[in-house]
């Protein structure tokens, strides 16, 4: 039987099986949704779901990936196979888990204009066609959040994490190894300062200093060494760190927080590095100043002015458009980059020192 794309041997299939595609999304775990993308060809099944949704629709792997099949414009040859090759790659993720800091408040009814950036990456995960762990201190607040998700046709399941006990990072992904049988992707997005104490060299306590880089450290580390476990069992995975550009660029405030991120950087390499052997990358994400309903909450018009004139793309960034890098290195698009530390953050600190103090006059003489 010839067929013209994988997403119509997906849906033909099926129906002569008289299965629905909510069917064959719980046999693998997955949202409807993302069974009706494979089937228009928006997305398609990652490597480790082909194997298990062939045995569901009773056809070996090579006639699911389209080998035997006659090309479009009964052209053969190996440009053919290799696009069929290509558009295989998965775009969806697995079982992904998100560190989120859910610890204050957030208003439902405003839906997700203000999300954060760990929120945002929950959204944007499961719409790719992962199944999604939110990792949170605040459960109920998780929940309410995953109720909203799951009733737009995402898989969103909440698990415990307090970042403050290092007993839980463990415990996380045990539990979701255990819900789901498997974890592929982590991403890492806890982190905390506090402006008011977090000050300059000079005048910061050194209790503060020490407490903020270890808990923002151990975070990344505890988290990204349990899954790693997991993965190199399985056969690889993806850990996506969520530093900040304020770990590449020195500020006049926040050495802690600097540093940590910083050392996140440099323990990114290292893990992608170490970990290189087993086919799990690791990446870093660093957000400049973002949309947020912290910076939306606590830095003022004028200093954000301030700010917008060292970004030359003279804007702050959404969540959403972090969440995007986020994804990209989540999924199998990025099968060959590790180690790799991407700053998405409008192109702050491409300029001079001058740069802010000139941006926007005119310069002509």
């Amino acid at each position: 039987m010839a067929y013209k794309s994988m997403g119509e041997i997906i849906s033909t299939l099926r129906r002569e099986k008289g299965m629905t595609q909510k069917d064959i999304a719980d046999k693998l775990g997955i949202t409807d949704k993302a069974v009706s993308k494979w089937e228009r060809d928006i997305a398609f099944p990652d490597t480790a779901t082909i194997p298990k949704l062939a045995e569901i629709l009773e056809i070996n792997v090579e006639e699911l990936m389209q080998a035997k099949a006659v090309p479009i414009n009964g052209h053969k040859g190996a440009g053919y196979l290799l696009n069929i090759i290509l558009k295989a790659v998965p775009i969806a993720m697995g079982v992904a888990v998100l560190i989120t800091s859910l610890l204050g408040e957030l208003d439902i009814k405003s839906g997700f204009t203000m999300l954060g950036i760990g929120l945002a990456c929950v959204k944007a995960c499961a719409k790719e066609g992962a199944t999604v762990y939110m990792a949170a201190r605040n459960m109920e607040r998780a929940q309410e959040i995953a109720s909203i998700l799951n009733a737009d046709g995402g898989n969103v399941n909440c698990v415990f994490n307090d970042a403050t006990k290092p007993e839980t990072f463990s415990s996380m992904v045990e539990d979701v190894v255990k819900g789901a049988g498997r974890i592929d992707v982590l991403v890492n997005n806890f982190g905390t300062s506090n402006p008011g104490r977090d000050l300059d060299f000079t005048h910061t306590d050194p209790e503060v200093f020490m407490s903020t880089v270890q808990l923002n450290l151990r975070s990344v580390f505890m988290a990204s060494q349990a899954s790693a476990r997991h993965m190199a069992s399985q056969g690889g995975g993806s850990i996506v760190n969520i530093s900040s550009v304020g770990g590449s660029v020195p500020d006049i405030s926040q050495i802690a927080y600097g540093t940590s991120k910083a050392a996140i950087n440099y323990l990114t390499k290292l893990i992608a590095v170490h970990e290189a052997k087993n086919k799990i990358r690791c990446n870093a994400v660093l957000p400049g100043m973002t949309a947020t309903e912290a910076v939306e909450k606590h830095l003022s018009g004028d200093f954000r002015a301030l700010f917008l004139r060292h970004i030359p793309l003279g804007r702050i960034g959404l969540p959403e458009e972090i969440a995007q890098a986020v994804v990209y290195f989540a999924s199998d698009e990025s099968a060959y980059t590790t180690g790799q530390i991407l700053s998405v953050s409008g192109g702050f600190g491409l300029g001079t020192p001058l740069y802010g103090e000139l941006s926007g006059k005119d310069m002509r003489r």
